[in-house]
């Protein structure tokens, strides 16, 4: 890899550095915890959701809000199936991080 710079501030080094780190931050969630869906885990000692970066900065706040308010049809429907909320929250973020991702997949063609 190069350390081509990316718009003024990244490089690509550092881009793949900061992932990796993510990646890896993500699997030890994982691994501590059986509480897992998609990309999403709870981590039972921080009392926190982890899933990707960018998604959780861009979407996570109002999707939460939605759920918290009882608005999130994916997030009752998972809660009515399995009486867990945790992994009702988990699903219902996998199932929007699915549906952003395959959007700005789309949009990028």
């Amino acid at each position: 890899m190069s350390n081509t710079v990316i718009g003024d501030e990244i490089s690509m080094d550092e881009i793949i550095k900061a992932a990796s780190a993510q990646r890896e931050q993500e699997q030890t969630v994982i691994r501590n915890t059986g509480k897992t869906v998609g990309r999403f885990a709870f981590d039972p000692e921080t009392q926190t959701v982890n899933g990707p970066a960018e998604y959780m900065i861009e979407r996570y706040a109002a999707r939460m809000a939605r759920i918290n308010a009882g608005d999130d049809m994916v997030a009752s429907v998972a809660f009515a199936q399995h009486g867990d909320s945790i992994l009702a929250v988990l699903v219902s973020l996998q199932t929007d991080f699915a549906a952003w991702l395959g959007m700005r997949q789309f949009s990028i063609r």
